[in-house]
């Protein structure tokens, strides 16, 4: 947003993003572990060579992705926090200075 000449954040917007963020990287992590689960309860059952040949051509390198994806959450919530720690910072600032006579 630009008021005033000035460059401005929604703050409720972007902590409400944050938030967005952490619950979205949890949740993939719950249902990653909940699908590694299910394939381990299924190997061990489903024993028949079809089964086999199943749980031998299942792609687990797709775990890995998705712990990649929890990650890359999880530092991107991280990141927006300190943004709006700074910006609140550099707010808090300009309204001492401001309060000090010092700006207009």
């Amino acid at each position: 947003m630009f008021e005033n000449g000035e460059l401005t954040f929604d703050l409720d917007k972007l902590r409400a993003m944050k938030t967005k963020l952490g619950e979205t990287a949890e949740n993939l992590k719950v249902q990653k572990n909940r699908a590694m689960q299910l394939l381990v309860c299924l190997e061990k059952d489903w024993r028949t060579p079809a089964g086999k040949s199943f749980m031998k051509n299942v792609d687990t390198d797709w775990a890995q992705s998705v712990s990649r994806y929890v990650t890359l959450l999880q530092t991107m919530e991280n990141m927006l926090g300190e943004a709006i720690d700074r910006y609140m910072e550099v707010e808090t600032g300009i309204e001492n200075i401001s309060g000090n006579g010092v700006c207009p």
